[in-house]
């Protein structure tokens, strides 16, 4: 079994704040439904919703742009999802390969992962793929490109998809692990309606609620 792991930090909740603090600038609302839209695309394909759905007159770049001055300070503030760092650790003591794919792109996952704690942990993966800037990366989210991209760089690649397991806090997210044929597990937003997460395997509250056993892998004796 061979896990992702996508869901570390908290900067979701940084990115949501960046939204509302520059559509207040134009005396628009960053609402929910907006949020369950973007989470798990890239910063362009973020813009382009948002721009459309507010009817703003304003180029998705440079939407993005005034957005990313106000993440970049945010984003320093971001720290370790409860239980990441004992999960991913599990995984690595049990020989359980563990790879990070995410949607940012480099200069956005370096102020993400500033703080020293979620730099420690970086390096405990085998290898991390930006999905903003990978060019094997052909189609976003919710196609299957980004996990499959990150399965083939396994020293061993899994030839069985089903034996990849993803922990994704997104429904676009959910949708693409599923679509390559992959086990996932859900932590979702807790204001998100239920009809975006039941194409998961699984849903839980927090990292710390996993047990891998149910996916044939290692029991976690932290829990």
């Amino acid at each position: 079994m061979y896990g992702y792991k996508i869901t570390c930090s908290d900067s979701e909740a940084f990115t949501v704040e960046a939204h509302k603090q520059f559509l207040a600038k134009y005396k628009k609302k960053f609402s929910y439904d907006l949020q369950e839209k973007i989470v798990g695309t890239g910063d362009i394909d973020a813009a382009r919703t948002i721009t459309y759905a507010l009817d703003l007159d304003m180029k998705p770049e440079v939407y993005a742009h005034g957005v990313w001055q106000i993440q970049r300070e945010l984003f320093t503030k971001s720290k370790l999802k409860p239980g990441a760092k004992d999960l991913v650790c599990h995984f690595v003591n049990s020989k359980v390969p563990v790879a990070l794919a995410t949607c940012s792109g480099k200069k956005s996952f370096q102020f993400k992962t500033r703080d020293i704690q979620t730099q420690r942990l970086m390096k405990a993966f085998c290898h991390i793929v930006l999905g903003g800037e990978d060019p094997e990366i052909k189609k976003r989210n919710p196609d299957p490109d980004l996990f499959l991209v990150t399965a083939s760089r396994f020293p061993q690649s899994p030839k069985d998809m089903s034996q990849v397991l993803v922990i994704d806090d997104s429904p676009l997210g959910v949708a693409a692990a599923k679509a390559a044929g992959m086990q996932v597990v859900m932590v979702p937003d807790k204001r998100m309606q239920w009809k975006t997460t039941d194409k998961a395997d699984l849903v839980i509250e927090q990292l710390n609620e996993l047990k891998p056993e149910l996916f044939s892998l290692p029991k976690a004796k932290f829990y």
